[in-house]
């Protein structure tokens, strides 16, 4: 089952009406675009048998496969994987991935691992993984399938990536050192949940 088909309840408002942002958060222009590069770069080529009952085949790519697929899924073509390419060299399909809504690039991420092979599959969680971390957000692709990652957990890991950034200012140049002792201060105050100081 696809991403916005398993967590539908929470995705949408009363009246069917899409609310990405409280369930997934909010995903900024970049990092949607950093996932999109993934996805794009991970387009390993597949043979589709076209019917059951002939042998014909069809070329496409993995990529192509998971937009298709979605289309299917959704019950109308959401993407026209037909149409001509926008300025820049992005085509509409990306732009649609980059600046709609956050479920629909979810379930490509999702549907296009499973047209990868084994070993495509290990680099592309890897790729799409280190995209999402890079850029905070807070959520992991695992066995194929994106998952939430605890909210405290990704606190904690946050914190421990600004301490370890601090630690190197601090390292480099010793006018950096007051800040970074005054920040550990202030996140043991914090934990003690002594605002006091």
């Amino acid at each position: 089952m696809i991403f916005s088909k398993r967590y539908k309840d929470l995705l949408v408002n009363g009246d069917d009406v899409p609310n990405t942002l409280n369930f997934i958060g909010d995903i900024h222009y970049f990092a949607r675009k950093g996932i999109v590069c993934v996805l794009k770069s991970f387009n390993e080529p597949k043979k589709v048998k076209i019917s059951r009952y002939s042998n014909e085949t069809s070329d496409n790519d993995a990529f192509t496969l998971a937009l298709m697929r979605l289309n299917q899924e959704l019950g109308y073509d959401l993407f026209n994987l037909n149409a001509l390419s926008c300025n820049y060299g992005t085509s509409i399909v990306d732009e649609q991935l980059i600046g709609g809504n956050l479920n629909y690039l979810f379930d490509v991420i999702e549907l296009q691992h499973g047209f990868l092979s084994s070993k495509e599959k290990r680099e592309f969680t890897k790729n799409i993984n280190s995209v999402l971390n890079e850029c905070e957000i807070p959520w992991i692709l695992v066995d194929g399938k994106m998952t939430k990652v605890d909210a405290k957990q990704f606190e904690c890991d946050i914190k421990r990536k600004t301490l370890e950034k601090m630690k190197e200012l601090s390292d480099c140049d010793s006018k950096f050192k007051p800040a970074f002792e005054e920040l550990q201060k202030a996140i043991e105050f914090y934990n003690k949940e002594d605002y006091s100081e």
